[in-house]
């Protein structure tokens, strides 16, 4: 079972995610206790291939994915939604913690070539008695903002 909090180092194997197959998408926001829908676009030629995503340094085994000729997948507060007609795989990520933001990936498996990634960074906003902490991606780093009106 994939645990996204927990990233044990699989017999020390990883996937190296080489720059020139990164795009970038803008950062997703999150509020804690909620949930938040990351869309990953890709194109046409790779609507046939497993999707998937990962989380840190994507290690083997360590992510949800779904298979060619499946179009949706669920593990435990994580689904996948492959669209194959929009050209892009939504993944949901329910009951939202501060310890989910962090870096992302969303991967095409391409057999007998190098994987297609897509980086993302996911922001949880918690809030404390009408105020608001935002937690970026970066651990260590928090920034406290009063919020003049009720959360969205």
């Amino acid at each position: 079972m994939w645990k996204p909090t927990q990233w044990p180092l699989l017999g020390g194997l990883c996937t190296p995610i080489p720059q020139q197959l990164v795009r970038k998408l803008t950062p997703v926001i999150g509020y804690e206790g909620g949930e938040v829908d990351i869309r990953c676009p890709y194109e046409d030629k790779y609507d046939k291939y497993t999707k998937y995503l990962c989380r840190g340094e994507c290690l083997i085994g360590q992510s949800i994915k779904i298979e060619h000729g499946q179009t949706s997948a669920a593990e435990g507060r994580f689904s996948l939604y492959d669209n194959t007609t929009a050209g892009s795989f939504t993944v949901t990520i329910t009951g939202l913690t501060a310890q989910d933001s962090g870096k992302y990936w969303c991967g095409i498996d391409r057999p007998s070539w190098k994987d297609l990634y897509t980086e993302l960074q996911l922001k949880i906003i918690v809030s404390i008695h009408g105020h608001s902490w935002h937690l970026s991606g970066t651990f260590g780093t928090i920034f406290l903002s009063l919020i003049t009106g009720p959360l969205p």
